[in-house]
């Protein structure tokens, strides 16, 4: 299977949505909820909760504390490798 390179989306000044692709499988599951896992261990700041679906991560954000912008670049390095960890 063809490793897709997630996207990010906005939901609104509040959230990041971050979506690794268009279809249920457990392999993408596992790369959400391995990134779940790297980021509540960064415990970065502003970061209220992770919301794991089968396809997609949500990042809910306290505004006054950061930014989407700000949360996004920080996710990147976080999603080197994930696939190695999400078997």
């Amino acid at each position: 299977m063809d490793e897709v390179r997630p996207t990010f989306m906005p939901a609104g000044d509040t959230g990041l949505v971050v979506e690794f692709g268009d279809h249920i499988d457990r392999a993408v599951s596992r790369r959400v909820v391995a990134l779940h896992t790297r980021i509540r261990a960064a415990r970065m700041p502003g970061v209220i909760e992770t919301v794991p679906t089968f396809r997609s991560l949500l990042i809910h954000l306290d505004p006054d504390a950061t930014s989407v912008e700000y949360v996004q670049n920080a996710v990147v390095p976080l999603l080197e490798g994930l696939e190695a960890e999400g078997i």
